[in-house]
C-alpha cells in the first residue's frame, strides 16, 4: 500500500489555531492507544480476519476481512475523520458484485489512492490458504457522487498462472498487480502487470509487464510478492531472490518517466548490506517520496531468525542512487526467534513502523508487536515498542502488526486474530488506532491544521488547508514563553515551511490567527 505523509489533524472551532510540537532530533514523542474497531461477533473458527489488510487515503480508511461471509470476503470503508477520531464510524461494506466465487477471500489484499480502491482475492502474508482458488481477478471500485461502486474486474492475463493480485499498488491513474507467473513449469518468471487509465475514470488498460528472474519447478524469486507506488517510483519485492544466497531476497526500484508504460525503467536492485540465505528480504516494502523501507522477517541474529528492516534513501552516495542508510531491528531484550520482525512496514514523513505479528512476548502465544523508529534521512532511532496484548487491548493470539498504515498522524495496526477489549467471545479481528499525544485544540473551532514532521527538527511544515488566502499571523513561543518567531504567511493552497534552525530543543507552541483578529488565543496542553 501507499502510506501518506504523517500530518497531525486538529479539529478546531475558530479562525485561530494553537498547536504544539517538540523540537530536537533526539526527542521523539510516543504514540498512545486511542481506540479500536472490530466487525462484531462470529462463531466462524477462522473469524472474519478483520484487519488482515489495511489501506488509507486522505479521506478514507479501507479494511479487508477475507474470511467474512463464510470466506467470501468483505472490505469495509470508513470516513477517515470518523475512524481516526473514534466516533461511531458507519462502514460501507464492499463485496465482489461482478463475479463472486465461493471461498473467494475478497479483501485479502487491498490498496487505495484518491477516489479508487483496488481489492484482490489473494494475500502474500498467509500462503495458499489466503487465496481464493477460483478467483483470479482484481476488483476496482471508484467513488462516484459520494458512493463506492465496483466499476471493473481485471482478470488474470491469458496464459498466466499463479496468485494474481497477491500484491497491489495504485496511485492516481496507474496500477500494478503482482503474484502471477508466466511461462512453463520448467521455465517461468514471476510477472507484475502494469495498467493505466485516462483522467475520465475509464477502465484500467494494460501497458506493460515486468518480469523477475527465471526459475524452474517450484523455484522462483517471488518477484511481485510486495509492492508500493508513488507518483515517481514503483518498488517491487522479490523475497526469494538468490543473489546473496537461497531466498535471501531483493527489491527493485523503477522510475516513472511520464510516458507509458510509466514505471518501465529499472533504477536499482536493492540488496541488504548484510543479506544472507533465507532472510526473505522484500517480503514487505513501503515507499514514501525518497525513502524506501524493506522488511526481511527471517534475518538471523545470533543464529536465530528474528527479522530486520532496511532503509534506503534516494541520491545516497550519488545522484539517483538508492543507497542503504539504516538497519532496523528490535531491541536486544525484545528479540525472539520467529517473531517475524519486518513482516510489515509502513512509512510516514518522520516515522517507520515495523510489525512483528508472531512476537510471542515470552509466552507460547502469537500476540504480535510493532516497533516505531523516528528520524529522517539517514538518522533513524528506535523510539517505542507497542505491545497491544501487554496493554490489555487484545487477547493473547491477536497477531498485532499483520498489517500497518499511517493516516493523518495516526498509526493503524491490523490484528486479524484479535478479540478487541474483551468485546466478543470470538476472535473477529480488529484495527487498533494509536496517535501522537501532542495535541492542542481550541475551544471555539473551525479549521483543520496539519503539522509535520513531529517531532520537528530544524523546520516545521504547516498547512491550514485550501481556501485561506488571507495573510495569517504565525507566532512561535519557546519553552519559557519567549517569542522566537512572529511573521505573517499567506497559506493559500500550499503548506508553509517555518525555519526553526535557530531554536534550541524543547517544547514550543505555535499560534496562527488572521491579521484582523484582536482576540488572543490561549489554551492548556497536556502531553502524556
Amino acid at each position: 500500500m501507499t502510506p501518506k505523509p504523517t500530518n497531525l489533524i486538529f479539529p478546531l472551532r475558530s479562525a485561530c489555531i494553537h498547536l504544539v510540537a517538540m523540537l530536537g532530533a533526539s526527542a521523539h514523542a510516543q504514540f498512545s492507544y486511542h481506540h479500536a474497531y472490530a466487525p462484531g461477533t462470529t462463531s466462524d473458527f477462522h473469524s472474519d480476519k478483520y484487519g488482515w489488510s489495511v489501506a488509507t487515503t486522505e479521506d478514507w480508511i479501507v479494511v479487508g476481512s477475507p474470511f467474512a461471509n463464510a470466506s467470501a470476503g468483505e472490505v469495509r470503508v470508513y470516513p477517515a475523520e470518523d475512524f481516526l477520531n473514534g466516533t461511531s464510524a458507519v462502514p460501507i461494506a464492499l463485496t465482489d458484485t461482478i463475479g463472486p466465487a465461493s471461498n473467494q477471500k475478497f479483501g485479502a489484499s487491498v490498496d487505495a489512492h484518491g477516489s479508487t480502491i483496488v481489492v484482490g482475492n489473494c494475500s502474500a502474508q498467509g500462503g495458499s490458504e489466503y487465496c481464493g482458488a477460483d478467483a483470479a481477478w482484481v476488483s476496482v471500485f471508484n467513488l462516484v457522487d459520494g458512493s463506492w461502486a465496483e466499476s471493473q474486474r481485471i482478470p488474470r492475463p491469458a496464459g498466466a498462472t499463479g496468485r494474481f493480485g497477491l500484491a497491489l499498488a495504485v496511485h492516481d491513474n496507474r496500477l500494478a498487480i503482482g503474484g502471477a507467473r508466466v511461462g512453463t513449469t520448467q521455465d517461468h518468471r514471476e510477472a507484475v502487470y502494469l495498467y493505466h487509465r485516462d483522467d475520465s475514470g475509464a477502465d484500467f488498460l494494460p501497458t506493460d509487464t515486468l518480469q523477475g528472474e527465471p526459475g524452474s519447478g517450484d523455484a522462483s524469486d517471488d518477484f511481485g510478492y510486495a509492492m508500493d507506488m508513488t507518483a515517481e517510483h514503483l518498488v517491487i519485492g522479490a523475497r526469494a531472490d538468490d543473489e546473496l544466497g537461497p531466498d535471501a531476497g531483493a527489491a527493485y526500484v523503477y522510475t516513472n518517466d511520464g510516458t507509458p508504460p510509466f514505471y518501465g525503467y529499472l533504477v536499482r536492485k536493492l540488496l541488504a548490506s548484510d543479506g544472507g540465505a533465507e532472510d526473505l528480504f522484500g517480503l514487505s516494502v513501503a515507499l514514501l517520496e525518497d525513502v524506501c523501507a524493506v522488511g526481511a522477517p527471517q534475518k538471523h541474529f545470533n543464529g536465530e531468525p528474528v527479522g530486520a528492516a532496511y532503509v534506503f534513501q534516494q541520491n545516497e552516495g550519488f545522484t539517483d542512487n538508492w543507497g542503504q542508510v539504516s538497519t532496523l531491528f528490535p531491541d536486544t531484550a525484545h528479540q525472539q526467534p520467529t517473531m517475524q520482525f519486518g513482516s510489515s512496514v509502513a512509512l510516514s514523513a518522520d516515522r517507520i513502523a515495523v510489525g512483528a505479528p508472531q512476537d510471542s512476548l515470552g509466552t507460547a502465544h502469537l500476540q504480535g508487536s510493532v516497533t516505531i523508529f523516528g528520524g529522517e534521512a539517514s538518522n533513524w532511532e528506535r523510539v517505542q515498542t507497542i505491545e497491544p496484548k501487554t496493554d490489555e487491548h487484545v487477547n493473547e493470539v491477536s497477531r498485532s502488526g499483520t498489517s500497518l498504515a499511517f493516516a493523518n498522524g495516526a498509526l493503524l495496526i491490523g490484528a486479524p486474530w484479535a478479540i478487541v477489549n474483551s468485546g466478543s467471545a470470538f476472535p473477529t479481528g480488529g484495527v487498533l488506532v494509536y496517535a501522537d499525544p501532542l495535541l492542542g485544540i481550541d475551544q471555539f473551532a473551525s479549521l483543520n491544521a496539519r503539522l509535520w514532521p513531529v517531532p520537528a527538527t530544524d523546520y516545521l511544515m504547516v498547512d491550514v488547508g485550501a481556501g485561506h488566502p488571507t495573510p495569517m499571523r504565525t507566532i512561535v513561543h519557546d519553552a519559557i514563553g519567549r517569542v522566537v518567531l512572529d511573521q505573517s504567511f499567506t497559506f493559500g493552497n500550499a503548506p508553509v515551511r517555518l525555519d526553526l534552525s535557530s531554536l534550541p530543543a524543547g517544547l514550543c507552541s505555535i499560534s496562527i490567527l488572521p491579521q484582523e483578529s484582536t482576540r488572543p488565543f490561549r489554551a492548556l496542553f497536556i502531553r502524556q
